[in-house]
């Protein structure tokens, strides 16, 4: 004989378990737009993620991109592309580049289209960091060519300098640019190619200033030294453009067919 407890039991556990099966079949399983749902939380954590990576490794690439020049064959790429309307070559041996220095540059040489070296330049440097150079190019400050060399070939028809920048003078102008220009103690070779004797100048120095607005002022000045026997000649030049154009020459020892 059964007992009424046991029998009330037995049916309070079939009472459950068939609750919870009829709830589990009421609900059944999640809704694929619920799976989405709960996971897109994830799914933009990890793109945030990524993008900071990215962004992380950018900046890198940026801040250690002048080493990259200097220590590679950019750098003489970056100066051929950007010597392209030479008729000859430019090269650099070394530089040192960083965005919050200026610029400096060693061992430039130019030369000619037979291969010829026309200007020799042991150092340039610049005054203004990379970073604002990068900014603005209108602007880029004042370089300063430190004991360079220029081997000047004339002719009837003109000279090999000329032959050498000959799209830059032939060409449009562009933009006008803000730029400095420093030439200290340079020798300038000067031979006729008629075979006539050669002759030199030397303690060469310039002095060069330009405007980045149009027809805006130029200021030029030029001094030197030429050697003729015994004693030295000497030339001074002073040259501006714009408002107040004035031109001024001072020489003293020179022969006046050399000027």
């Amino acid at each position: 004989m059964t007992s009424p407890n046991t029998s009330h039991s037995h049916d309070t556990s079939q009472g459950r378990r068939h609750r919870r099966s009829a709830s589990s079949a009421h609900h059944g399983p999640r809704p694929e737009w619920q799976e989405s749902k709960s996971k897109e939380p994830a799914r933009r954590g990890r793109r945030r993620f990524g993008l900071l990576l990215t962004a992380v490794a950018l900046g890198v690439f940026v801040w250690f991109l002048p080493v990259l020049v200097t220590h590679t064959g950019l750098l003489n790429w970056i100066v051929a592309r950007a010597t392209g309307d030479l008729k000859g070559s430019a090269t650099v041996k070394s530089a040192s580049l960083g965005w919050f220095s200026p610029v400096r540059v060693s061992g430039i040489q130019v030369r000619d289209t037979q291969g010829n070296v026309v200007v020799d330049v042991p150092e340039l440097a610049g005054d203004t960091p990379l970073a604002k150079l990068a900014l603005n190019w209108k602007r880029p400050g004042t370089f300063t060519l430190t004991q360079p060399t220029v081997r000047v070939v004339l002719r009837g028809d003109g000279s090999n300098v000329e032959d050498l920048i000959a799209n830059y003078l032939t060409g449009p102008s562009g933009e006008p640019v803000a730029v400095g220009l420093n030439v200290i103690d340079a020798t300038i070779q000067v031979q006729d190619a008629s075979g006539g004797t050669p002759w030199t100048i030397e303690k060469f120095n310039l002095a060069l200033a330009t405007s980045n607005q149009k027809d805006g002022p130029m200021t030029l000045a030029a001094s030197g030294l030429m050697p003729e026997g015994a004693t030295a000649g000497k030339f001074d030049v002073k040259l501006a453009t714009g408002p107040e154009s004035r031109a001024q020459l001072q020489a003293e020892g020179l022969p006046m067919g050399r000027l």
